[in-house]
């Protein structure tokens, strides 16, 4: 539920950004944005904040969330993540409205995992911290002056360190695509 009333929320401010503008240089307005991030696949999102350090760069912020509950006969699972995403932009523009971007990214993200077996023979309750460190790419398409629609994916190498079981591991993984919308200012 909340997803979809954030999903709302944020088409009403496209939409209202999208009914005042009418679409003209979009480089003129770039400066500061304010960023919807959406996964496609599955009910996870977040918000975040974009700043133009120059023509061709950009920096963003990001905080993102999930949770996931699986109940099935006999178990739950449930898993809880929060992440903070930092980001650098370097853009390649294509046309007027058309650009694509390399991205190198840093995140912190902290993971919540409680599995509980119904009979209580089995459960457990793991808290992790995972440091990452990514490149990536994307393409970012101006619809007004004022609104974007991007899209990027990542390659990421992160750290997980368990709290509860003080044990530590790293590994590579493709980061999941983000699906953005951004109304700038």
């Amino acid at each position: 539920m909340k997803y979809i009333i954030s999903l709302f929320l944020s088409l009403l401010i496209v939409g209202n950004a999208l009914a005042q503008t009418d679409k003209t240089d979009s480089t003129s307005t770039r400066g500061f944005a304010m960023r919807f991030l959406f996964d496609g696949f599955r009910p996870s999102g977040g918000l975040g904040a974009k700043l133009w350090i120059s023509e061709t760069s950009a920096m963003a912020l990001s905080l993102t969330g999930r949770s996931d509950k699986d109940a099935q006969p006999g178990y739950s699972n449930l898993l809880q993540t929060i992440s903070l995403i930092i980001d650098y932009e370097k853009h390649w523009p294509i046309s007027k409205d058309l650009n694509l971007f390399g991205l190198a990214t840093t995140s912190i993200a902290f993971l919540r995992s409680q599995y509980i077996s119904d009979n209580s023979i089995y459960s457990s309750d793991r808290r992790e911290w995972m440091p990452a460190l990514g490149v990536g790419w994307g393409a970012e398409y101006w619809v007004t002056d004022r609104v974007s629609f991007s899209a990027s994916q990542s390659i990421n190498y992160r750290y997980r360190y368990s709290i509860d079981e003080n044990r530590h591991s790293s590994s590579g993984y493709i980061a999941v695509s983000n699906l953005i919308v951004s109304v700038y200012f």
